[in-house]
């Protein structure tokens, strides 16, 4: 400062010749590496919560000592005026789950609050709200149902996320009695309105347009297979009432003899001539009114600006069926910023598992990707070492699965994390946190397929006969009302939800995935167990240790020499890591010594993590 005037007011963003440097997000949330912010500081980002939530309200109870302290209310939506109870201040903290992170605020009976707000504070103020959760809808992003946790724009932003997929937005069943609002009520058609307990159309067009605007691409679960079952009684979720027997829409099966004479035994019985998916009204997909009501029901998703869509149960539909319906969908819109004549993104799930199966993936690789749930499969048995299967790269290498422009991989999904459909026994969950992440950690190192990651709510599960009788419960929530997502100042979820997509060991892992993007695998080493190590190229390096023993080894990375943060452990803060650092020899080895009995017995290191 000089004569009052900042003299390097001219001052650019951080850099460094020149080049802007990246933002960092310190543990807390703020910003680092030069990086102020101030969106992020906890009382700005809570107060602007605030004002969306008491707007529309007038200012009252206006209070002052006729000199610097104030109070006023807004409506009956914050501070005070608000009825008698305890709140959460927004100010000092959040409220997580029935509770504050920050003070506790006690509006009396009469609305009153006695106050006592020491000068002294780091923040003298307070401030309330009738409704501090955040609402649990369309409009942030992702629902919470079955098949996806609620994830929030920043999340996909900051954790480099190509897109999310949602669960079926149009009309379902509403199930109430035996069970009570299970996760598949999702998949039980009733129209093709867009109405759930995740949001109506308006929501649906509003999150999918706010999230094209910042880069995060929808998929949508699809449920074209079939309608609800006949059993089924009650209302949807717009209210519509449900008959025992539906008899307006003419879109059930007709058998017709060139199925039966194409598709004979497995074919014909399980996927669409003797036999329903369990007591679900079929959809006769040969019929050209059926074809253009799908088709309709697509193409109205795109024109909000839906990227591509998971075909649920694809395997029993004829691929040729598929086709049709396929053909009849416009190319993504342009005013949504994709660019002319981009077609949908088209995943079709199909469970080609068995050796035995009569239906083959490669059936349907003429109308896009499908679910690839032999990689889920094999990716469970390597890390739980079933039948003391070695983990050496002609193992791998053996696996046979599909190539990778035509398959879509997880370690696992809403189905088989149950029990479900291609599963098996050695499917791996969130359950078994340390070889899940292992596995996660593989999964988006190695290039196969379009990964996919899990992301999921918690239940109690009660086995009898090897079953999970609690396999149906939906997600977490009140009378039927989904709860919202507890946050921790760690970026952890809680109440009741998992968050799979927010563990530092897989998030990092996302971003380790899209740095070495278009790179090989090199350098592959094992010590023909289960210790594995390999490069991607020039760009990044993983090790893992799944046996009992550490791993002790001098291997070669392809890495320029220097230091790098390990992502496994945590992340680069400015110029030091929040967790290991692991160093890279002039000859590009790196030294290695990973304990068995660490949290986490892996590394992983990428170019953008030097130091």
């Amino acid at each position: 400062m000089e004569g009052g005037s900042d003299k390097n007011d001219w001052i650019g963003p951080p850099n460094q010749n020149g080049e802007t440097l990246p933002v960092t997000i310190l543990p807390n949330g703020t910003c680092g590496n030069g990086w102020m912010c101030e969106h992020r500081w906890r009382q700005i980002f809570n107060m602007v919560k605030f004002r969306n939530v008491v707007d529309g309200t007038n200012a009252t109870n206006w209070w002052d000592n006729t000199e610097n302290q104030i109070a006023f209310s807004r409506g009956n939506k914050g501070f005070t005026g608000l009825p008698a109870g305890q709140y959460c201040d927004v100010i000092s903290g959040n409220k997580e789950g029935s509770s504050c992170t920050g003070k506790t605020i006690t509006v009396n009976a009469d609305g009153s609050v006695n106050l006592n707000i020491a000068n002294t504070e780091e923040d003298p103020m307070v401030a309330i709200h009738a409704d501090y959760q955040e609402e649990l809808q369309w409009s942030i992003c992702l629902n919470g149902d079955g098949k996806t946790l609620l994830w929030n724009v920043k999340d996909i932003l900051d954790q480099a996320f190509g897109g999310v997929q949602v669960s079926p937005p149009n009309e379902n069943a509403v199930v109430t009695t035996n069970p009570f609002r299970p996760w598949y009520e999702r998949y039980q058609p009733v129209s093709y309105k867009l109405e759930t307990r995740s949001g109506n159309e308006a929501q649906f067009a509003d999150m999918v347009r706010r999230c094209n605007a910042v880069g995060v691409r929808i998929y949508v679960d699809t449920v074209i297979n079939h309608m609800t079952g006949n059993s089924v009684y009650g209302t949807g979720t717009v209210a519509l009432n449900l008959m025992p027997v539906v008899t307006a829409f003419q879109v059930f099966l007709t058998l017709s003899p060139i199925s039966m004479i194409k598709y004979l035994s497995y074919r014909i019985w399980w996927s669409r001539g003797l036999s329903r998916y369990v007591a679900l009204r079929d959809l006769n997909h040969g019929k050209t009114h059926v074809r253009e009501k799908i088709a309709e029901y697509m193409n109205k998703l795109i024109s909000f600006g839906v990227a591509g869509f998971r075909v649920d149960l694809a395997k029993h539909m004829w691929p040729e069926d598929l086709s049709n319906i396929f053909s009849r969908l416009n190319n993504l819109p342009t005013e949504h910023g994709f660019n002319p004549g981009t077609r949908p993104f088209i995943v079709q799930e199909i469970t080609d598992a068995a050796d035995n199966e009569p239906i083959k993936g490669y059936e349907y690789f003429d109308n896009g990707r499908i679910t690839e749930f032999r990689f889920s499969i094999f990716i469970g048995e390597i890390f739980r070492k079933a039948n003391v299967i070695n983990c050496t790269l002609s193992r791998i290498l053996g696996w046979g699965l599909y190539q990778d422009d035509r398959v879509l991989v997880f370690v696992d999904n809403h189905d088989n994390q149950r029990g479900h459909g291609a599963s098996g026994q050695y499917i791996l969950t969130f359950r078994l946190a340390k070889l899940y992440k292992m596995a996660q950690a593989f999964t988006l190192s190695w290039p196969n397929g379009q990964a996919r990651v899990m992301s999921s709510y918690y239940w109690d599960q009660r086995f009898e006969d090897g079953v999970d009788q609690n396999d149906w419960v939906g997600p977490p929530n009140v009378d039927g009302v989904t709860s919202g997502v507890v946050i921790y100042p760690n970026q952890t979820c809680g109440g009741g939800w998992v968050c799979e997509h927010r563990w530092r060991q897989i998030v990092n892992m996302v971003s380790f995935r899209n740095v070495v993007a278009g790179t090989g695998v090199a350098n592959w080493w094992d010590n023909n167990e289960h210790q594995i190590a390999f490069s991607r190229g020039d760009k990044g390096f993983i090790a893992i240790n799944n046996e009992d023993s550490p791993l002790q080894a001098t291997l070669q990375t392809g890495l320029a020499p220097g230091q790098y943060c390990d992502v496994i452990s945590g992340m680069k803060y400015e110029n030091s890591c929040s967790g290991k650092t692991i160093t890279v020899n002039a000859d590009g080895t790196v030294n290695l010594n990973i304990s068995n009995d660490e949290e986490d017995p892996m590394i992983a290191i990428h170019h953008e993590q030097k130091l």
